[in-house]
């Protein structure tokens, strides 16, 4: 279980059913599986099983019951076979994931109502489906689930259940929860919990303290929300910390995560200075290092950050400073400081400085950049290997400048990531971020050809049969909106045919096609490339949108 490849989990599901075939065949009672193989297998695949993951370990938890069922009470799961399932479960990252492993939480808590009570959900199991919520990155509603746990478990503990009590995990998983959900109350959400744990830290026999993770979490949680003064909270608290840390409180000592979240914090907001105090954060951490802080690991951390601001920042330098900086940590890894190392965000974050620069060399740049990342990586360099981002931010990159070469190459890139996909490199599967940023290349061309590739490339996507890839209202627009700007006498019509299409869709339950204001205006700018009067079909489609988005 302690392996770190996908081969591990194959193995021991090999020999789980060699302890069969052997006890069955050769009646060896030592080799008979018993629940701890069963829950030791599933555990292997929580932790490595990645793709196939949930799958196996829900195979395995039906064959304990089966075997339950069938009079082996020995393999009744328990509470520690729920919670690696739900483990499991966490590496999708999906609603469908999530939803499942609520049943199986549900399930466990009836049959425990009903007397089996070994399976009784107990605080590991909470803090697994708690930490399950904190991957559903976008699920509006996982805060508030995690929440609901954390209540549940301080009820079960107040009532004489002392193996119920919350801890600093269960915290700190809640607090992602609430980053995860991306609600405009999460910061606020976040801060109460920090508050909560210090209140109750009152309590000498606590197992929630304030610490570095806990701090963390909630600075994640700032520098991802849209509070005005994230970077000044950031700032200060980062002081706090110190401060604690220095009277004697070691549990709450700023690391690397710390600054870096600080950073991010600047990363979001429009201040002028926000490279000049991001700047001197990474001097403090140097002067910090200095000081004897020689444990900290992953300096590049704080760095990648930095080019988060740069990447959001005003400054028409900020793609070469960018590089610079990736340059000077190339130069102090080759001085003996291993830390330091750029890895393959520290160049797709450098790429995106340029992506969003418009400088006239970005395009080159970035492409420069790749060649540089896949030189190194066929040397041996596992770290910088490119994934699907790399390959999206430079197609956005070539999208800019409206150049037809920059497109082709745009085009040509796709092509490699599908067919390095094909040939197992999973991590370059193309996203339909990839195609709406190809998409936008052909749009800024502003000819008839290039937006029927577009076209052609929404029915690419549909093609595929892969419901990740299936467009949504926003690929339409892109493509809408490509018609819109090639000014072509061919484009009204098409644009009505794509209107259709996209209310037929959304008829038939495809709700993320819905037309929106965006798709109103783009598809006002191309019918009146013809003249309304002669076409009352065209108004015609406008006054249907118009009241579909009004209603």
């Amino acid at each position: 279980s302690m392996g770190h490849t996908n081969n591990a989990t194959y193995t021991a599901q090999e020999l789980l059913a060699k302890m069969w075939e052997k006890y069955e065949e050769e009646n060896i009672d030592d080799l008979r599986p018993t629940l701890t193989t069963y829950n030791t297998l599933m555990n292997v695949w929580a932790k490595h099983g990645r793709e196939k993951a949930s799958r196996n370990a829900l195979s395995l938890l039906d064959e304990l019951w089966e075997r339950t069922n069938n009079g082996d009470e020995e393999f009744h799961p328990t509470a520690i076979t729920i919670s690696t399932v739900i483990a499991a479960l966490s590496n999708d990252n999906d609603r469908e994931s999530m939803m499942t492993a609520e049943r199986i939480f549900n399930d466990a808590k009836q049959r425990a109502q009903e007397g089996a009570t070994l399976i009784q959900p107990n605080k590991i199991v909470y803090n697994s489906l708690i930490k399950l919520y904190s991957n559903q990155v976008g699920n509006s509603e996982v805060g508030k689930l995690a929440s609901r746990l954390l209540d549940e478990m301080w009820a079960e503990y107040e009532s004489g259940n002392d193996m119920m009590r919350p801890c600093t995990f269960t915290y700190s998983s809640v607090i992602r929860s609430w980053t995860a959900s991306e609600c405009p109350e999460a910061f606020d959400k976040a801060k109460e919990l920090y508050h909560d744990i210090v209140k109750r830290e009152q309590d000498k026999f606590s197992y929630s303290r304030i610490d570095s993770i806990i701090c963390n979490s909630l600075l994640d949680c700032c520098s991802k929300s849209s509070a005005k003064d994230a970077p000044e909270y950031a700032t200060a608290f980062l002081q706090k910390m110190w401060s604690e840390y220095e009277n004697g409180n070691r549990r709450i000592r700023p690391d690397l995560v710390t600054y870096g979240n600080v950073i991010n914090c600047w990363a979001q907001t429009k201040d002028p200075k926000a490279v000049e105090h991001s700047m001197a954060l990474l001097s403090e951490i140097w002067e910090r290092f200095e000081q004897g802080f020689t444990d900290w690991r992953a300096l590049r951390f704080p760095y990648n950050s930095i080019m988060n601001v740069y990447s959001n920042s005003q400054d028409k330098e900020a793609p070469e400073k960018a590089t610079a900086l990736l340059r000077e940590m190339q130069e102090l890894y080759q001085q003996g400081n291993k830390n330091i190392k750029p890895n393959f965000i520290t160049y797709n974050r450098v790429m995106q400085v340029w992506a969003k620069s418009q400088h006239p060399l970005a395009a080159k740049m970035t492409l420069d950049l790749l060649d540089e990342m896949n030189q190194k990586h066929a040397n041996g360099d596992t770290s910088l290997k490119a994934n699907s981002i790399t390959y999206t931010t430079i197609i956005d990159t070539c999208s800019v400048n409206g150049k037809l070469e920059e497109v082709d190459k745009a085009a040509e890139l796709l092509r490699t990531m599908w067919k390095k996909y094909e040939a197992g490199e999973r991590t370059l599967k193309p996203s339909p971020a990839t195609y709406i940023c190809l998409m936008n290349a052909y749009g800024n061309l502003r000819l008839e050809s290039t937006a029927l590739k577009a076209e052609q490339l929404l029915r690419e996507m549909w093609d595929t049969g892969d419901e990740s890839l299936y467009p949504d209202n926003i690929v339409y627009n892109a493509v809408i909106e490509a018609w819109s700007k090639s000014k072509s006498t061919k484009a009204p019509p098409r644009v009505l045919a794509l209107l259709d299409e996209m209310w037929s869709l959304y008829e038939k339950g495809f709700e993320d096609i819905l037309p929106n204001v965006s798709t109103f205006r783009y598809a006002k700018e191309t019918m009146l490339l013809g003249d309304p009067k002669d076409s009352p079909e065209q108004v015609q489609a406008l006054k249907k949108m118009a009241s579909g988005i009004t209603s």
